[in-house]
Formats: C-alpha cells, structure tokens, sequence
C-alpha cells in the first residue's frame, strides 16, 4: 500500500524555460490560477519536522475522529490573547474569535440550522470569513463558500443547487446580495451562548462547487474526517509556532483556501488576509510579506515570475515555506525563489477538490533546480493511498506504471450534492484500499516511486490552474440567442487556453458580445479567450465534432 508520512524531494524532467519569463504570464493566468487540482508534488521527509502529530510545545494535536473546528477551540481557551487573524475588516484574537463563532452557531441552531445543512458564506476576506467558518462548523453544519466577486447568475446556480438553509453577509456585502434565501447579518449583535451538538467527524464540513460536464457547476461534499488527518500532517510536517503569520492568498470558493484557515489556526498562529482583489497584485503580495513577517504562504505558480519581478521580494525573509500548488511547476521557477530566498522551503502540491485540498507533496532541493523541467508530482500524505488504473485493473504504485491516478484513503470525499449517479461513477471501490475517486490523472511512476503527470483521461481541461469542463462553457453558450452550436475546446500547450467554435445565427453576434454575455454568467477563466466562427461545425464518421479540424482552423 502507497502511503505516507513524511515528504522527500527529487528534479523533474520535462524541458521548460518559458514560464520563468515575466511576458509569458498575464494577470488573466494568475486569476485563473488559484484552484488546487493538478498533480504536482512530493512527499517531504525531513528531520526538522517532527511526526508526532503536534506543532510545538504550545501546539495542539489533530487526531483521528476530532472535527475541524475542535483544536481552534482548545488553542483559543489556552491561548485567549493570541492574535488569530488580521487584516480585511479588522483583527480578532483568539477569545475573540471563539466567542463570535459560539455567538454565530447559537443563531444558527436557533434558526434550525443542524447536521450536513448547508449555510451559504457570502462574506469578504477578514475575520469575518473566519467567524463564519468556524461558527457554521460548531452548529454542526456545512459551510457553502459564494464568490463575492462571481456573476449573480453563477451565485444563483450555486444557491438553487445547494439549498443552503441561510446565507451570512456582512457591512461589505449585505446590500450586494439577492435572493429568496434567508439572510442573517453578522453585524447584528446578540448575546446568546450556543448548545450546540457535538459535532461527528463523519458530518459535512464544506461543500466547495467546482466545473460541472453537464452544463451546471457541481458541488463537492466534503466531511470534517477528510480534511483533519490533512491538517494534523500538515502542522507535523510544517509547523507552525503561536503568534506566526500565514498570509490568506486564496479565494475561499477554492478549496486550496481551507489549508489556509485550518492550519494555522490549530496552531495557535495568526491568518493575515489581504484586501479584497489584492491577491493578484504581486506588488501588494510582497509588501504584506515583507511588512507582516510573513512565515508560509501559498502561492499559485503563475503569480512566481511577477513575485520575483518585485525587487522587495528578496526582502520576504521571514518566509519559511512558500507552497505551490493548482499548476505545473517549472524548475525554472524553482530556481528563482531558491535564489532570492535561500532559507525558503517550497513545496509543490496536488489533490482534486474531490480529495480534501492535497494528497501529495514534493520539497524542492537543489537536485530539483538544477535541471529543466516541470517538477514531479510526488508521494502520499499521511492516510493517503495512491494506486494507478494502468488499463488491466487498479493496482498499486511502482516504478514503470502508468495509467489514471486513483486517490484511496481518508481524504477521500463524501461525493457530490445531489448526484448519486455521478458519485457512483467517479467514486468507486478499490480492492485492498477501500474506497477511491477517480481523479481522470493520468500519471506514470518515475524509477524513484516519483508520479509525473502525462494529461487529463477525460474532457475536463486545466486552465492555469482551474478545472473547466468545455460542456459547462458550451452550454451557457447555447443560451445565447445568436448561436446555433458550438464547440469549446483548449488548445494545446504549455499554457492552455479556451477556445469556442460558433456556428452564429444570422444576423451574425459579434465575438466581443458574446464574451461579455458568458461574463454574465460564468467565473472569468471560463470565458474562451478566442472565439472561432464556422458554417459548420466539422464531424467524424461517427458524427461527432472533430476536435482535430477544428484545432487546425484556430
């Protein structure tokens, strides 16, 4: 059985320079980038982490069978002073943030809010978001991040999918919220004390909506059990000391953002929240790092070459893990943070929304930057097991093997709302591992034991670091009175891009209307960048769309 507990490095292979040049990247890559699913990592073995599951001498310990929500309130009755997040919408120590979340889970219950509901989070980066978080959680249900910054239509589709019992807002986005959904306010004051249940670890923690193949987004159920055992890897491998400062880079419809709150807060150390829209402004990034003593932070690897344009960056030398993750990561990359911060860890990371944030991790050696190429995507974390269905069944790992990654093990999620069909068909059982998500990966095993990703088995593509399913574009896209059919595609390459092919009604929409029209209705890295008129759309034999004619008239 592939599994793990610590984190190993090793130099990747492929030939890749062109990421490293600051005019390859655009901002539109960097927003694209903040999603965490493609395999990029390594398992990290280090004697300076211990393996006793603990992050200090003030630590807590994250054990099998405790909710997410448990070691956050052991540190706040231990460490009550503490500073447990700052910036946004102001600070909140850790009484603080206790006592708010207690005061939130009592309205909630009082509500009729209960086990594996859903409350919606329409809430801005702060501490705010984190009161939501963990009040949600100790009123035993499961919180349901909204974009802030998505189309209503999209915020509606979530909603209508989801159901969530209420949506909490706030001063900064209560009048920018619609909707038939109750509503409550966290500024409005009370002083109950919450009852609440205890929470099992088997209960639904979060439900995170990621692209969906049928023309709708799809939500990801996700139990506190698949995360925790993640989390408690996480501050043994990488700890953390109470007071130290992990900079919030994600948006928390992503999943990528959960390690961001339950990490470092079950260490007693501090979140650091950016202002709304300034995780992708590098220039803002690095003066937060320098200014806050910034110590981990997680970055996506397109936002790498306009942090390392900042000549303040070399100045970020509180930073004691820098992890990557939601891309390729080139070794060119690599090389550059090693150069301007020599005392940085930096990690790679990979695991589908479907698998709790991350299931493999690599650390980034001096081996790794000596060659060109994209890093490997490493080994299992701890109560992770990594199998391969190499086309004659699913075996394990071993140097050689290739075929589709099949994640087993705790972080494997509960399935998707609502969707029993699609969950019988993505999660399946895996003889001796139990139950595994196909992740439609398609890996090989170096000689080291290293996985390396070849491509994706299905149609779902990679969009600089977000999931999109074509069909989901293409069916917003039929919506549109002036198209007839389409076809969406990526192109091929080291940064992909969407491309729509339209046969147009006549009289014939303009490109630029119909990019503003998917605006409406989709997140901005699923809007196609070209759009290809056609007469017609070309077909096999078998009448289907010719993906190979059609990449050639692009």
């Amino acid at each position: 059985m592939e599994t793990g507990t610590g984190l190993r490095s090793r130099a990747g292979r492929l030939p890749i320079g062109w990421l490293f040049e600051r005019s390859s990247i655009t901002i539109d890559s960097v927003v694209r980038a903040f999603q965490c699913p493609l395999p990029l990592s390594r398992h990290v073995n280090s004697p300076r982490c211990p393996v006793d599951g603990t992050s200090g001498e003030e630590g807590t310990v994250m054990a099998d069978g405790v909710p997410l929500h448990e070691p956050v309130e052991e540190i706040a009755r231990r460490l009550p002073y503490k500073l447990a997040c700052a910036g946004g919408t102001g600070s909140l120590r850790y009484g603080e943030l206790a006592d708010a979340a207690d005061r939130l889970a009592a309205r909630l219950v009082a509500a009729g809010v209960g086990r594996d509901d859903r409350v919606g989070l329409f809430l801005a980066r702060g501490p705010d978001l984190a009161v939501g978080i963990l009040g949600v959680l100790r009123a035993g249900a499961a919180y349901l991040p909204l974009g802030i910054a998505d189309p209503p239509a999209r915020v509606a589709a979530v909603i209508a999918d989801a159901a969530p019992r209420c949506v909490l807002v706030h001063g900064p986005t209560s009048a920018r919220f619609t909707g038939d959904t109750m509503v409550l306010d966290l500024d409005a004051s009370t002083d109950e004390a919450s009852e609440a249940e205890p929470v099992e670890d088997s209960a639904a923690a979060y439900v995170v909506y990621t692209s969906g193949s049928t023309g709708a987004p799809r939500g990801v159920v996700v139990e506190h059990r698949n995360l925790a055992r993640h989390i408690a890897w996480l501050r043994a491998q990488l700890p953390l000391a109470p007071g130290e400062r992990l900079l919030q880079m994600a948006p928390v419809t992503f999943d990528a953002a959960m390690t961001d709150f339950f990490w470092p807060l079950s260490a007693g150390a501090t979140v650091v929240f950016l202002d709304e829209g300034a995780h992708l402004d590098p220039r803002a990034i690095v003066r937060t790092l320098v200014e806050q003593d910034i110590v981990a932070v997680r970055l996506p690897p397109a936002m790498l070459p306009l942090l390392l344009a900042e000549p303040a960056f070399a100045r970020a030398t509180s930073l004691r893990y820098v992890i990557c993750g939601g891309d390729r990561l080139p070794s060119s990359l690599a090389r550059g943070v090693r150069e301007a911060l020599p005392g940085v860890r930096l990690f790679n990371r990979y695991g589908p929304t479907e698998t709790a944030v991350a299931v493999t991790y690599h650390e980034i050696d001096a081996a790794d930057v000596r060659e060109p190429g994209d890093l490997p995507i490493g080994f299992p974390v701890d109560g992770v097991d990594l199998r391969v269905d190499n086309g004659d069944g699913i075996v394990p790992l071993a140097p050689g093997r290739r075929g589709e990654l099949i994640v087993c093990g705790a972080s494997v999620a509960r399935g998707y709302l609502g969707d029993p069909d699609l969950t019988a068909r993505r999660f399946v059982q895996v003889d001796g591992a139990g139950r595994g998500y196909r992740t439609g990966d398609w890996v090989s095993v170096d000689p080291s034991g290293a996985l390396r990703f070849v491509g994706r088995r299905d149609e779902q593509v990679q969009i600089a670091g977000y999931r999109v399913e074509p069909g989901e574009v293409r069916a917003n896209l039929l919506a549109h009175q002036g198209v007839v059919d389409c076809v969406v595609t990526a192109t091929a390459g080291v940064e992909p891009a969407l491309v729509a092919y339209v046969v147009p009604a006549m009289p014939r929409p303009s490109k630029a209307s119909l990019r503003a029209f998917l605006l409406d209705r989709l997140p901005r890295h699923m809007v196609p960048g070209e759009v290809v008129f056609l007469s017609e759309l070309p077909t096999t034999d078998r009448g289907k769309p010719d993906l190979a004619a059609l990449a050639r008239r692009s």
